[in-house]
């Protein structure tokens, strides 16, 4: 059963380049459950409005919510925690919550970015409002670097799955929040530019930050062939130098079948390989040699190459937490 809000409370969203403004508009009732449409105004602006008014002529869609935003707003604060539906403190800028991770262009850092929640009050909710019946989202697979599309029923109900937006383009999201909303705005978005090659922008730019996760199209053969080893010992006239590096191939070797051991390796047990790894290496520096720059980028770098080829590319996170060269 769907029942329409004569009044609904409205909400200003500042996620720092802007402010975007959602209004509660509805629920959706299933024996005793409820779930949550709002209508999201596509237009992000870059000051805040003085008079709820001047959304009237907005563009919007109604999309769905499965918290009310009201309800969030009143939970409780919890300095220690952080997600998309617990606000964190009360500032001058309204309630803050956490919005994304992102790694810092200069130090390779990744920090939090919040938001800010503001409530402007209960006001009428817009003529001519229609729930939706059919919601979609996209679903990215990093490993593969593809995506698809899921359409929805409101209560998690699955209808289907498809590769591209045809036949679908005029449904409105599913499961959002004031963070997916922020999203929404950051990206300029609109119904009609929520498509196939907005899709392919994310994966373009998850990668741009985090490249050593883009899918490779080599067999774990041809990326254990990769291995860095017979050009160090090219560039190295001492034998001495030359029996450590020695050492630290019988090391990647022993890496290698790790990897080898399991058909479908998990992502605990990559982890597991990579830790051991950069223990065996910590335990080969010494006074006399260690491992430099160039070798420790063509170690993360076939590292990487490995994981990658085992589809298990987010194993890597640990190795920096390891190593101490």
């Amino acid at each position: 059963m769907y029942k329409i809000y004569k009044k609904g409370d409205v909400f200003q969203i500042d996620f720092g380049n802007g402010y975007g403004y959602i209004q509660e508009a509805g629920e959706i009732i299933d024996n005793g459950d409820k779930e949550y449409c709002v209508v999201v105004y596509e237009r992000p602006f870059v000051e805040e409005i003085h008079d709820v008014k001047d959304l009237s002529a907005e563009r919007f869609f109604v999309g769905h919510f499965d918290e009310s935003p009201t309800n969030v707003i009143k939970k409780p604060i919890d300095m220690n925690q952080w997600d998309s539906y617990h606000p964190v403190k009360k500032t001058n800028r309204g309630f803050e919550f956490e919005h994304s991770i992102y790694k810092c262009s200069k130090t390779g850092e990744f920090r939090k970015k919040s938001i800010c929640i503001k409530h402007l009050g209960c006001y009428p909710v817009q003529n001519g409002i229609v729930f939706p019946h059919h919601f979609r989202y996209p679903d990215y697979n990093l490993i593969t670097g593809t995506y698809r599309w899921i359409v929805m029923m409101p209560f998690n109900k699955y209808v289907k799955q498809q590769k591209t937006t045809k036949g679908i383009e005029y449904m409105p999201p599913y499961l959002l929040n004031f963070s997916s909303c922020a999203t929404w705005w950051e990206d300029k978005l609109t119904i009609d530019t929520w498509n196939d090659e907005y899709c392919q922008r994310v994966l373009d730019r998850r990668y741009s930050d985090s490249p050593e996760n883009r899918p490779i199209n080599v067999s774990f053969e041809e990326a254990v062939a990769s291995m860095p080893i017979k050009k160090w010992y090219e560039n190295c006239s001492d034998e001495r130098r030359k029996e450590w590096c020695s050492k630290i191939e019988v090391a990647l070797r022993r890496f290698i079948t790790r990897l080898s051991a399991e058909e479908k390796l998990s992502i605990r047990q990559a982890k597991i390989a990579v830790k051991e790894t950069v223990f065996e290496l910590n335990k080969l520096q010494n006074e006399d040699f260690f491992i430099g720059t160039m070798e420790r980028e063509d170690l993360f770098k076939y590292i990487s190459v490995l994981l990658r080829a085992k589809k298990v590319p987010s194993a890597i996170d640990v190795w920096d937490e390891n190593r101490d060269w």
